[in-house]
């Protein structure tokens, strides 16, 4: 037979079931009861279970917050890439360029590879703009060859990065 008690009953016997001395019945009825009474079950030092994350959503959100940072730094490290004109200044992309696509390799999984050829696309289509806008008034085809070719290097130059980064991940993982 089930018995409910009340809030004064289950406050008395709960010292007793914390020291472990109650009788299995007792401590069957403070349980019952601190399972619908939030006050019982506080001062029974039982708080509401709070869900304890996997390992594998804690990662996954580490990396999701990771890949949106490092895909912010990407972007920025192009747009700065491709803003260089084609003179002393385009030199810096052999520095910025390997570096994005290091951590375009690093941080984009399996499918990293498509990133240099759209740094490449748009290398190229962002310096036929930009030989556009300052003065080249004609449309022939030695400005989309040095157009295709700037683009080009930008695409190597963040190929060559990512195979840089993928020739260190397996050097270091080779040790583990």
């Amino acid at each position: 037979m089930t018995q409910e008690i009340s809030c004064d009953v289950c406050k008395d016997l709960i010292p007793l079931v914390k020291d472990e001395v109650a009788s299995p019945d007792s401590v069957a009825l403070v349980k019952k009861h601190a399972a619908h009474c939030p006050a019982c079950r506080a001062e029974l030092g039982e708080t509401d279970p709070v869900p304890i994350p996997s390992d594998k959503s804690v990662i996954q959100k580490i990396r999701r917050t990771m890949s949106l940072r490092v895909l912010a730094c990407v972007a920025l490290g192009v747009a700065l890439g491709l803003s260089l004109r084609l003179n002393e200044t385009f030199m810096y992309n052999l520095f910025i360029m390997p570096v994005v696509g290091a951590l375009l390799y690093l941080f984009s999984g399996k499918k990293w590879y498509y990133g240099p050829g759209i740094i490449a696309a748009l290398g190229s289509v962002c310096q036929f703009v930009t030989l556009r806008l300052t003065g080249q008034e004609s449309f022939d085809l030695l400005l989309i060859r040095i157009s295709i070719m700037a683009g080009l290097a930008y695409g190597l130059l963040a190929l060559l990065g990512g195979g840089i980064a993928a020739l260190f991940q397996y050097a270091f993982a080779k040790g583990e």
